[in-house]
């Protein structure tokens, strides 16, 4: 019966190291996917990808008119 405590005790460190060896693997995919994406800039300049969005957008609303209730005007179909 001892034989087997011990056994299981072995099996469950090895498990453990075997888990942590992965977490430690995928954090530092993590990581190296952060500093990619900061040498390349990508956290420069977050406020531009809103203001270029309502840009887009107030120019079409333009584009297309609109009825009196402010929705959009559709011929019908």
């Amino acid at each position: 019966m001892i034989e087997l405590c011990l056994f299981c005790e072995t099996g469950i460190r090895q498990s453990l190291y075997f888990i942590l060896s992965v977490m430690g693997v995928g954090m530092l995919g993590v990581v190296a996917l952060f500093l990619w994406s900061w040498a390349r800039g990508q956290y420069k300049n977050v406020e531009a990808p809103k203001f270029k969005m309502l840009e887009l957008e107030g120019e079409q609303k333009v584009d297309k008119p609109a009825n009196h209730l402010g929705a959009e005007a559709h011929d019908g179909r």
